[in-house]
């Protein structure tokens, strides 16, 4: 019997090979018993962190710990399944703490001065007239980063304000250990921000 009123779930040879073949019943319940015992310790030492939350990070706990343990990363453990559980948590939050402090965002205060690093703008030179429409394009472009959210928002963050390079970023962006995937990601991150822009751009009718 692996469930039990307050039991502990151990990682036994039962339990891996439910695990290994993706057993709905036996995820569904692992995933219950775990969710209702973790939460009495994250509202315990992070009621009050208004930007963690913990249905998110618990599922990205949950889901790490079941892939680990599918492709054999994990074959015994020293401590009970919510222990382990628990301490990916602990890291997550912990990434995403950093991430927020890294980030020096008083949410709409990112300005992006160097447009030559963004694709599809162009230098020009401007008169007067034209400055209020610089500061619109400034604006669309900050809120598009903004509204991607975390990995884009930290990627486009160090890459347009910081002017890091993907080497540099590495181990600033939590889940991306090595530049290459930071890369990729920024791929997509930009196309994404591209899309909002174009669409507030066409919006207020701006030349891009």
């Amino acid at each position: 019997m692996i469930f039990g009123k307050d039991k502990k779930i151990t990682l036994n040879s039962e339990a891996i090979v439910r695990i290994r073949n993706n057993d709905p019943r036996f995820g569904g319940r692992l995933y219950a018993q775990c969710m209702e015992s973790l939460r009495k310790n994250f509202n315990k030492k992070y009621f009050t962190t208004k930007f963690l939350v913990f249905e998110r990070i618990y599922d990205d706990a949950f889901y790490k710990f079941w892939k680990k343990v599918n492709k054999e990363e994990i074959k015994e453990l020293t401590t009970d399944i919510e222990g382990y559980i628990w301490g990916i948590m602990k890291n997550l939050i912990n990434n995403e703490i950093k991430v927020r402090e890294l980030k020096e965002l008083n949410q709409k205060e990112i300005f992006i001065e160097d447009y030559s690093r963004y694709e599809n703008f162009k230098e020009e030179q401007v008169d007067l007239a034209d400055l209020e429409i610089e500061r619109l394009k400034k604006q669309i472009v900050n809120d598009a980063i903004i509204s991607l959210g975390d990995p884009c928002r930290s990627i486009l963050f160090l890459f347009y304000h910081k002017e890091l390079s993907y080497k540099e970023m590495v181990g600033k962006i939590p889940g991306y250990t090595g530049s290459d995937a930071i890369k990729a990601k920024s791929y997509k991150c930009k196309k994404l921000m591209e899309d909002i822009v174009k669409k507030k751009f066409n919006e207020y009718e701006i030349d891009i």
